[in-house]
């Protein structure tokens, strides 16, 4: 039989994950010293997300949504079906719709600023700029949306063309000035993008995939991230030639997906949380 575990693959460098935590049990908010400021259980089918400022609970097949802040005071609650996702460190966050067809950008307290954006039937990956709260989201289509923090649409795109389109992934850097894309099977592409929708490379993976592929980009080291079945794969940013791999089977990790990754300043290090076979 095979068991899932959680192992930890950490290299020097900084590392942010934005999570979600299992229904009906205890979350803990830490602060960066790494001391409880507020914990609460989860009741029934009841989900938080989180960031460096505020909490949000909600129910998944509910209808609304509480926002705390980080000593676990209520700071707001909306009556909603919609599902949450929060930016890591900027004042925004994503509501899905709860067909996961549509998404529209809130800020903080709640105060919508985008219109509703829809493309294909289902959104099937999404990603926030780090530092900015810049949004891109993928769809089921094959077409990609990129939201910038003021809630305008600064491009709706279409993926290189493959038998069938679909977007697995995507990725921004962490002021927005990148996107990155792993679309389709039959071929399968990973394709990088400036920040106004214009085609900067793309390449042909080799891979026959079917399911969500992690893939990151980083605009601080010029380096985007791809997960292989079995390789950790790195591109140069400028002209998209592979700059390094990490063969997993050489190095006895059977990688599932990333969880999470980060990238030092001088690009030779790197951090990374992956979920792995055993």
């Amino acid at each position: 039989y095979n068991l899932r575990n959680y192992y930890n693959f950490n290299i020097e460098g900084e590392f942010n994950h934005n999570f979600f935590t299992k229904s009906e049990s205890m979350i803990h908010y830490f602060n960066k010293d790494g001391i409880t400021t507020f914990y609460t259980n989860l009741q029934r089918g009841e989900l938080a997300s989180l960031n460096n400022e505020i909490f949000i609970i909600y129910k998944r097949y509910g209808n609304y949504i509480d926002a705390y802040n980080n000593n676990g005071l209520i700071l707001w609650r909306t009556n909603t079906s919609i599902y949450p996702e929060m930016s890591p460190y900027a004042n925004r966050i994503i509501y899905h719709s709860s067909d996961n067809s549509k998404i529209q950008m809130f800020d903080f307290d709640n105060n919508y600023l985008s219109s509703h954006i829809q493309y294909g039937e289902i959104v099937t990956d999404g990603a926030f700029a780090k530092n900015t709260g810049d949004y891109i989201a993928g769809f089921s289509s094959g077409d990609i949306a990129y939201i910038n923090r003021n809630g305008t649409l600064d491009f709706a795109i279409s993926s290189i063309l493959s038998e069938i389109n679909i977007i697995k992934s995507v990725a921004i850097s962490e002021y927005g000035s990148f996107a990155l894309s792993i679309s389709g099977i039959r071929a399968e592409y990973i394709s990088l993008y400036n920040s106004k929708g214009g085609t900067l490379w793309y390449l042909d993976t080799g891979l026959n995939r079917r399911r969500h592929v992690s893939a990151y980009v980083s605009e601080k080291s010029m380096t985007a991230f791809m997960l292989s079945d079995r390789n950790i794969i790195l591109y140069n940013l400028n002209n998209g030639k592979e700059k390094d791999r990490i063969n997993s089977n050489e190095n006895q990790m059977p990688v599932d997906y990333a969880c999470g990754w980060a990238l030092s300043a001088d690009d030779r290090t790197y951090t990374m949380q992956m979920l792995m076979d055993k």
